[in-house]
């Protein structure tokens, strides 16, 4: 039960619902590519830890340009920098030093979240609005995202196939007999 100062509506109260689930889908959504990404960062760099060479002596040549990982690992590089630049379009990491200028979509969706979860009154139509355009931001963002990995991670998943890089081996069973 609310204070008996609020004099909200049941219509009232269904539009601040309303108006807190679709922020709290946003965020949950932007949750999701966050951990996404670090997943994928975290796969690329065992594919680059694959390609490195196990023998001192090979790794001058392995340098060079006769590398025949060269194109792989190229392509590993090129992935992590479109990974973060995407990172960065969602939140700023806690690990980022100094004062930042936050334009991320986390940033917009706490700015846009402030007049909805400071009050109990049904949001203002400057808060709609400002909900909406964070909901616009988000579907550019997350279109963005999306080809990103249908795109970008799927054609350097292909190109490790092609390299016949096994990142989880088939194991013997270990026993004491």
């Amino acid at each position: 039960m609310a204070a008996p100062t609020i004099d909200n509506t049941e219509a009232d109260w269904q539009g601040w619902e309303g108006a807190l689930v679709r922020i709290q889908k946003i965020q949950e959504s932007t949750v999701d590519a966050i951990d996404r990404i670090a997943a994928t960062r975290k796969d690329v760099e065992v594919v680059l830890q694959k390609l490195q060479p196990k023998d001192k002596k090979k790794e001058t040549s392995a340098d060079s340009k006769d590398d025949p990982n060269k194109a792989l690992k190229d392509a590993a590089k090129d992935l992590q920098k479109k990974l973060t630049e995407m990172e960065k379009r969602l939140w700023v990491s806690p690990d980022v030093k100094g004062i930042i200028d936050d334009r991320s979509l986390m940033s917009e969706v706490d700015a846009a979240g402030f007049p909805v979860f400071s009050t109990f009154e049904p949001p203002s139509a400057t808060a709609r609005t400002y909900l909406e355009q964070t909901e616009a931001a988000a579907r550019k963002t997350f279109a963005d995202f999306n080809r990103l990995f249908a795109e970008d991670v799927a054609a350097f998943r292909r190109k490790v196939g092609e390299a016949k890089i096994v990142l989880l081996p088939e194991q013997e069973a270990i026993s004491i007999e």
